[in-house]
């Protein structure tokens, strides 16, 4: 009796779990955010490499790239979740592993949600770099990381699209062993009242993840988005710019008409030039009273509240131009000259 009790025993000790703790098992969010950006790079890396080498090679011509890059990283994601490996060449790298809440890896139909999901969900997260342009792309980019951020408060680190396919990202150990699959099962399932607990994250472990999150998302998502202010504002001045450049010719033919009949001209069609001419880059010009040249914009909301007017002035030594802006045009996109 006493051996049956010691065998007793001994099977318990076998099949009692190899970690008590739950956290233990999933991934943590700044490794799971580095393996997806690390991903991300690798798959448009080789998606703009199969579009020169490949597409273009045999004669194709590719307007617009973007089609590519998403079909691909589509494919590159759904392939490797479905496999064998049940992760992908960063998740590897970082030690974890894809599968769904019994541990087993995903079917190919539910790796292709979970891809088309978690696409659109980065997508959302990089309107964040939109919001100069479009302020109301500011709302889409916050979706887009309060469904990554849900990896940081779920129980199971289960961001949007996990718990959309009840999927999971546990560490490579975690598959190792029958028992450990068998606890992370009774983990995601939460049969009892002590894997219920145990499923709880900390306040600890939220601050930390939290602390974490901020370093890897915000310190770079804080940078890219100076840059992509500084970018715009850049773009802004180059469009004002290249309006009055634009309108070089048109303020030349008026010099010579003033000149010839002490006048300004009345209309374009005593210039011989089009009426609101059209300039490629967004907008036009038009002549009004006076010889005054109106320049319109026709992109970008911040010029498109306004615009820039050219007022020739007598002087001795010939024609200046005084340049004067009307509506809400800033400032700091202006030329000097044009700043009052």
């Amino acid at each position: 009796m006493s051996a049956a009790g010691d065998g007793e025993q001994q099977t318990v000790n076998t099949t009692t779990p190899l970690s008590s703790d739950a956290n233990s098992l999933f991934v943590g969010f700044g490794r799971r955010m580095a393996g997806v950006a690390l991903d991300l790079n690798i798959a448009v890396f080789i998606a703009i490499g199969v579009e020169v080498y490949v597409i273009e090679a045999i004669g194709l011509t590719v307007t617009d790239r973007r089609p590519i890059i998403l079909a691909f990283l589509l494919l590159y994601f759904s392939v490797f979740w479905s496999g064998p490996l049940r992760a992908t060449p960063a998740q590897l790298l970082f030690g974890m592993r894809v599968v769904d809440e019994m541990g087993e890896r995903l079917s190919l139909s539910r790796a292709v949600v979970r891809s088309l999901l978690l696409i659109g969900i980065m997508i959302a997260a990089m309107m964040l770099f939109k919001t100069p342009s479009t302020p109301y792309l500011g709302v889409v980019a916050l979706v887009g990381y309060a469904l990554l951020f849900l990896a940081v408060l779920t129980p199971n680190r289960q961001a949007g699209h996990d718990l959309l396919v009840h999927s999971l990202v546990v560490r490579a150990n975690a598959l190792k062993s029958p028992e450990l699959r068998r606890y992370l099962y009774e983990l995601a399932s939460g049969n009892d009242a002590v894997t219920r607990k145990q499923r709880r994250p900390s306040v600890i472990s939220i601050v930390g993840d939290l602390l974490i999150s901020a370093v890897v998302l915000g310190i770079p998502v804080f940078i890219l988005y100076g840059f992509a202010q500084v970018r715009y504002d850049m773009e802004l001045r180059y469009r004002i710019g290249y309006a009055l450049g634009e309108v070089t010719g048109l303020k030349i033919a008026e010099e010579l008409f003033y000149a010839e009949y002490t006048r300004w001209p009345t209309n374009e069609s005593e210039l011989g030039v089009a009426t609101k001419g059209q300039y490629p880059d967004g907008g036009y010009y038009e002549l009004e009273d006076d010889g005054v040249i109106r320049i319109h914009f026709t992109v970008k909301p911040e010029l498109m509240k306004g615009s820039i007017f050219l007022s020739p002035r007598l002087e001795e030594e010939g024609i200046t131009w005084e340049c004067h802006t009307d509506g809400d045009i800033a400032g700091q996109h202006l030329p000097a000259a044009c700043r009052e």
